[in-house]
């Protein structure tokens, strides 16, 4: 049947009918029909709203649809439901961006992001996934997300939230900000023309 639907809508793979193609719209339009039911039937909106929505964002439902996506959905239905938000809510600035679910629901930090309000939700949740991957640490394409982020986390910090910290976390947090200062004072200097000086490295 799959093979017969391919050969009737032109999906060829290597001059052949692909059977895969039609299962991969198979499992979009089933995502699609769920989405439509779940916007109309508990959402109660309108049916043209939805029909269009699901018509913009239609490629969206193929990501949704990729094994893990699907897993970390499928596990618990609030899930589903609120993925369905945030497709309605436009969180995603992209189809590719759905690929983060699984990411953005393992890391706390990053689904309180997500379930904000604002447009930006996606690329706060994003920073802070990238920030806490454990096997990012030293990757350097998520340099910029990783500083943004503790600059944002050690900005929101009052002289009351410093008390808390104990001495240690202070004279760490003290020395890894001397290092940097210092370190950033040589790169400037050395884009002036004068030639940087090493940083002191303090004990970690």
């Amino acid at each position: 049947m799959k093979g017969k639907l391919a050969e009737e809508y032109g999906l060829f793979s290597q001059g052949k009918p692909s059977w895969r193609q039609v299962d991969r719209w198979v499992k979009m339009v089933n995502l699609a029909q769920e989405f439509k039911e779940y916007q109309e039937e508990d959402k109660q909106r309108d049916q043209d709203a939805v029909d269009l929505r699901v018509s913009n964002c239609f490629e969206y439902f193929d990501e949704l649809s990729k094994p893990k996506v699907k897993e970390a959905i499928d596990k618990d239905p609030q899930k589903r439901d609120e993925v369905f938000d945030w497709l309605w809510d436009e969180k995603f600035p992209s189809f590719k961006a759905v690929r983060s679910i699984p990411k953005i629901y393992d890391d706390p930090v990053a689904l309180s992001h997500m379930r904000s309000d604002g447009k930006d939700a996606f690329e706060r949740a994003e920073q802070a996934y990238l920030a806490n991957d454990p096997s990012l640490v030293k990757d350097t394409r998520a340099a910029g997300a990783k500083i943004q982020h503790f600059g944002t986390w050690l900005n929101s910090f009052k002289l009351d939230d410093f008390r808390q910290l104990d001495k240690a976390s202070l004279e760490r947090l003290k020395g890894i900000l001397a290092d940097v200062t210092h370190m950033l004072e040589g790169l400037l200097a050395g884009q002036e023309g004068t030639e940087p000086t090493a940083p002191t490295k303090t004990n970690d």
